[in-house]
């Protein structure tokens, strides 16, 4: 089964059959640690000790972060969002990493990590076929309209993508190719700016799979994640449309993002995970 995503009329094909229902954390460029993906649990002590470390560190952010506040590395919070009603305005609802979407529907992604502006942002996606090669990577996020800064993460600060400004402030998912298995994101945070050039949402920019594999074989590393507890299909609240318009940061008595992921990465090292978005048969 295959399908494609587009982020405007003139988006490029996308495949999904495996996560932005987002998924699972499979890729083609050769064997990696994270080929396949990790298996989600209930709320344990595990998920109560991440939420406990994204509330400090939402707590401690600011300009005037507490000497000794550490920084919390390795996780990545993720939400995937299901548009629903008319596209003015629209109702967001969670969905949790291993949901099988409906063609057409419309989809966000929130990212947020629990750090304090010493991390970068970036959002590569690619299709996976039956035969375990991927199409071409694409660099979907930042972008040339992305404010500068605007892809420095910070706790608290959760980055929505597509960003709320572009023509398409979501993904619709439709079928493409029949071998299509998903469509994969991956999730870089990497201490200093990649010099990468940056296309427009409409227009992203195609990477080198060679480069790609270099990534996955230098930072690439296991990922473990944890569901929020009966998070599907809540409605996304106030502080979080709010957060979204940019008008203010989520504090430690805000929801928390649905899927929190851990990669254990090397010291110093870009963290990346991979997050597939699956399209029901």
């Amino acid at each position: 089964m295959t399908c494609k995503m587009y982020v405007s009329n003139r988006w490029r094909r996308m495949t999904i059959a495996a996560m932005l229902g987002l998924c699972s954390l499979c890729a083609a460029a050769g064997p990696s640690p994270q080929s396949k993906p990790p298996q989600s649990k209930p709320e344990d002590n595990t998920r109560r000790v991440w939420n406990k470390m994204f509330r400090e560190a939402r707590g401690s952010a600011g300009p005037r972060r507490p000497r000794g506040t550490a920084v919390k590395k390795g996780l990545i919070g993720v939400t995937i969002w299901r548009l629903r009603d008319d596209q003015e305005r629209p109702t967001a609802e969670r969905a949790t990493a291993d949901t099988l979407f409906t063609e057409g529907e419309r989809l966000r992604l929130s990212i947020e990590v629990p750090r304090s502006g010493d991390g970068h942002l970036y959002v590569i996606d690619r299709e996976v076929y039956a035969d375990g090669s991927t199409s071409d990577p694409y660099l979907i996020f930042p972008s040339q309209t992305t404010p500068e800064g605007g892809n420095v993460v910070t706790a608290g600060k959760p980055i929505f993508v597509p960003a709320r400004g572009d023509e398409f402030p979501y993904f619709t998912l439709e079928r493409a190719r029949k071998d299509l298995l998903r469509e994969e994101l991956t999730i870089i945070v990497s201490p200093t700016p990649l010099k990468l050039p940056l296309g427009t949402p409409d227009r992203p920019v195609r990477l080198e799979k060679a480069k790609m594999a270099q990534w996955e074989s230098q930072w690439g590393g296991r990922a473990e994640l944890r569901e929020e507890q009966d998070g599907a299909g809540k409605q996304w609240t106030a502080a979080e449309r709010e957060a979204d318009k940019g008008e203010r940061r989520l504090i430690q008595g805000d929801p928390l993002p649905q899927t929190i992921y851990h990669i254990k990465a090397a010291p110093g090292a870009p963290v990346m995970l991979r997050v597939p978005l699956r399209i029901a048969p």
